[in-house]
């Protein structure tokens, strides 16, 4: 594989949709999920920062196949540039709170679950990548999160155009993802210059998961939040 193909990360940059008005979480919990997000931006710009950190934490295939496991998780906190890094944190923050006032445990759930689903099929069935960094399968995770939840709430709220914006949101993702794997560039960030190609499929297995967690009955939210 050559340089510029084994480069592979991924930004995304999805429209947000208005939230309905929803329960409002526990203080303490809301503040612990807030926390977990700033700890995930800050370690981001740790290893923006600090180039052997960098190098470090991302998904590396040689060093995860020996033994490196950990980069599994850490690969999502490297980006290529600081621009990668703005998008992919400033996204990630916006959509992060979102999701956290409608479910501390849903959302730590759905930020592992991804992680572990993107980097695991990365992995296992893309043996061509080499390297892989970004925070953007984490923020197609929390967008599908958010938009499946608002989807579900929709027939709860009686917020019937809720019902209709949720699956036009969905699309635009789908869409972007297939613009982004046809033209092999990204739309908020210049992946030439950082010097890294799209990988579509980060961000559909981040999509797969948030929606899947999102849509899970009730009940199971609070075996969800031993995921956190």
């Amino acid at each position: 594989m050559n340089t510029a193909t084994s480069r592979n990360a991924t930004n995304t940059s999805p429209a947000i949709l208005p939230l309905a008005a929803v329960q409002r979480p526990e203080p303490a919990k809301f503040r612990g999920g807030g926390l977990l997000l700033l700890a995930i931006v800050g370690m981001g710009v740790v290893a923006w920062a600090t180039p052997l950190a960098g190098e470090g934490w991302e998904f590396n295939r040689q060093a995860i196949a020996n033994g490196e496991w950990s980069r599994l998780l850490t690969g999502h906190l490297v980006h290529w540039n600081f621009d990668h890094l703005l998008w992919d944190a400033a996204t990630f923050l916006v959509l992060g709170v979102a999701c956290l006032w409608r479910s501390v445990g849903r959302t730590a759930a759905t930020l592992l679950a991804a992680a572990v689903a993107i980097s695991g099929a990365i992995f296992f069935l893309q043996p061509e990548i080499e390297t892989y960094r970004g925070l953007s399968g984490l923020d197609s995770a929390l967008f599908t999160l958010l938009v499946a939840s608002l989807w579900r709430e929709s027939h709860r709220n009686g917020r019937r155009w809720l019902s209709v914006a949720a699956p036009l949101a969905l699309a635009t993702f789908l869409a972007k993802a297939a613009y982004e794997t046809a033209a092999g560039a990204t739309l908020f960030v210049d992946s030439g210059e950082a010097g890294f190609i799209p990988l579509a499929s980060a961000h559909l297995i981040g999509g797969a998961v948030g929606a899947a967690i999102a849509l899970l009955p009730a009940n199971h939210s609070a075996s969800a939040a031993h995921h956190a």
